[in-house]
């Protein structure tokens, strides 16, 4: 193969690298054409042979297909969080020019317990601090790496070692931006523990990596990053475990023995799968043959589903069935040319999940007088999948469905969520909202709450009022924001008129009617 190629564009970059202090700087060159070939060469070069100028590095950029990961790695050898902190303060400009969108920050081996949790936990923080310091985003997404199991440490050391992966999921419960991913429960099933024996494998001198190791891990750590459990033997859990739909179970079949062959995820109590993806992938040449049957999930229970199965292509004349999936959690290879003869249709199955359930927590019902305005509705929601919220008022005239509102990320990324209410203007009267709740499966819930509203006490001076008991008469009795004209009152005025009163008086007696 042939690496020379016809030089396509040129061109010079307007960045004004010439300064009298030190400086970074960088930009971006017009799009590359590959004009048809496999492969891109780029030769960069000052312009000036006069004046010093450090290419620190390069980044490609698909503008067509963006997708992928590119890592960068910036790591040296021996360094702690600390020792970071205190001897980059000034890299931030080189940091910033490479325009990164995210840092992942892996440390602990150097710490190896030298140092307390909440120590390491601080040291952590500064080194997050900085990074978005230098990018000025104090969002930047920071990705925790807690370090792999050591075999040279004292128990001292190891006891204090063992809370560095609890300091850095602190960091996060509090930092919506801020992952951590546990390295070491990553590559404990696979024997690099301080029971196996088998340690010595992956760690060269109870520290520092083999090959294997470093293979091992590298994987695992990227696997998840993207999401992935990769599963090659059989990991087990002792507890609950909960797979999201943003996460991928990966199996590796190579043979129909479990755990030496083909990959089987073991989870002692309950799995629940939020629409999670399974892939199957064979290894080794493997080609499963009609009949083998492969355990690939055990479980106490298992609620939910997979959103997708990618299951390998296999030879003309076989098929996958996954009937057994979700009850015994096997798939196996059957023999797709055997006709077979339809059954008879079952009953309808009960959903795989659960149906979504709603509750209100508070304002359920509520009466309320003008002015006062209906306070707001708090309600939970529980479901798998993705859920969406409606509400619909009985009384639109008192409050249409446009004046009731649902707080922002109900169902998607909260299960926590309120009601607002907005009647319009002096309205009153009572309606019933409905709240109804939908999953993905077409499943729904709903709940409903009251609101009745009065209008506001009349307390004009002068005036009967109809909630307070003295100013009602013993006898007949009008209502009215005027007052009433009781019998006696009307015989004092035809006697006024009789003889003549002055027309003062007959206005006084009238006003205290």
């Amino acid at each position: 193969m042939s690496y020379a190629a016809a030089v396509t564009t040129t061109g010079t970059l307007a960045l004004g690298l010439r300064s009298s202090s030190f400086a970074i700087k960088s930009g971006e060159t017009s799009p590359l054409e590959f004009n048809g070939t496999n492969y891109l060469q780029l030769e960069v070069s000052g312009s000036n042979d006069a004046a010093l100028t450090d290419l620190i590095g390069l980044r490609f950029v698909n503008e067509t297909h963006p997708e992928g990961v590119v890592i960068d790695n910036f790591s040296l050898g021996g360094y702690t969080a600390s020792r970071f902190s205190s001897s980059h303060a000034d890299a931030g400009p080189m940091f910033a020019a490479f325009g990164f969108h995210a840092a992942v920050i892996h440390y602990g081996a150097n710490e190896g317990g030298s140092i307390a949790a909440a120590r390491f936990k601080s040291d952590i923080s500064a080194v997050i601090s900085r990074v978005r310091a230098w990018v000025g985003d104090a969002n930047f997404p920071i990705i925790l790496v807690a370090d792999v199991y050591q075999s040279t440490l004292t128990p001292a050391q190891m006891a204090e070692y063992d809370q560095y992966v609890g300091a850095q999921f602190a960091i996060a419960q509090s930092d919506a931006n801020v992952m951590v991913i546990n390295a070491r429960r990553l590559t404990e099933d696979i024997g690099w523990n301080a029971t196996s024996g088998q340690s010595d494998q992956f760690l060269a001198d109870g520290i520092h990596y083999t090959g294997l190791g470093a293979q091992s891990l590298s994987a695992a750590v990227i696997a998840a990053m993207m999401g992935e459990i990769h599963v090659s033997g059989c990991p087990s859990d002792p507890g609950a475990v909960t797979l999201q739909s943003s996460m991928t179970l990966v199996i590796d079949v190579g043979g129909a023995t479990a755990c030496t062959n083909h990959g089987r995820l073991i989870v002692a109590q309950a799995l629940t799968l939020h629409e999670p993806a399974l892939k199957v992938q064979l290894k080794n040449g493997f080609i499963p043959a009609i009949g083998d049957r492969f355990k690939l999930l055990a479980f106490d229970s298992i609620a939910g589903e997979f959103a997708t199965l990618t299951l390998p292509t296999l030879p003309s004349g076989r098929s996958w069935d996954t009937d057994e999936l979700y009850t015994n959690g096997t798939i196996s290879v059957v023999d797709a040319s055997t006709p077979t003869t339809p059954d008879p249709p079952d009953p309808p199955a009960p959903p795989a999940t659960p149906p979504p359930t709603i509750s209100v927590s508070s304002g359920g019902s509520q009466t309320i007088t003008l002015p006062n305005s209906p306070a707001p509705i708090a309600f939970t929601l529980n479901g798998f999948g993705a859920l969406t919220v409606t509400a619909s008022s009985s009384n639109a005239t008192m409050l249409p469905d446009a004046a009731i509102s649902i707080s922002s990320g109900c169902g998607s990324t909260t299960l926590d969520c309120t009601m607002t209410l907005a009647p319009g203007s002096a309205q009153t009267g009572s309606t019933t909202v409905s709240l109804t709740v939908r999953d993905t499966h077409g499943q729904s819930a709903t709940a409903s709450v009251t609101l009745e509203i009065k209008a506001a006490t009349s307390t004009e001076p002068g005036t009967g009022n109809a909630s307070d008991p003295s100013s009602a008469s013993s006898g007949n009795q009008r209502s009215g924001g005027g007052g009433g004209l009781d019998l006696l009152t009307l015989l004092v005025l035809a006697l006024l008129a009789m003889t003549g009163a002055p027309s003062h008086a007959r206005r006084r007696t009238m006003s205290h009617s």
